[in-house]
């Protein structure tokens, strides 16, 4: 367990450097990098599995680790360019999720129940 757990933590680091690396050269934000690479290493290949390695700590430094990004984007916010797209921001956060004829036409189209997340939120086939 311990070689598993040394090798992990040194996949996870050698992976992040990398992904801010790739970043960086493509000129994309890093975190859809790091987002991709989570991906691929975790729930698609199966090659690291969070639960094992850090256990009951996971929610700690997952909730760390939000924290961490959310103040690195605040510290590097520029509140000219906000200025400017100021209306499209306050429309995307405040009309967008309370309108209520979405959910109704979401529930219409896909025949999901009021109390059910959709399937392929909840590891349940469609059918």
């Amino acid at each position: 367990m311990s070689q598993y757990l040394l090798i992990a933590i040194a996949s996870i680091i050698t992976l992040g450097i990398a992904a801010e690396w790739i970043a960086w050269r493509i000129g994309l934000p890093s975190i859809l990098v790091l987002l991709l690479f989570g991906m691929v290493v975790g729930p698609f290949t199966g090659l690291l599995d969070p639960d094992l390695l850090f256990g009951d700590l996971l929610f700690p430094v997952v909730s760390v680790s939000v924290a961490i990004i959310l103040f690195e984007g605040g510290t590097s916010l520029r509140l000219q360019e906000l200025r400017q797209v100021g209306r499209v921001v306050t429309s995307l956060v405040t009309v967008g999720p309370s309108s209520p004829g979405r959910s109704r036409r979401a529930r219409r189209t896909t025949s999901w129940a009021w109390t059910s997340s959709p399937p392929c939120f909840s590891g349940r086939s469609s059918s």
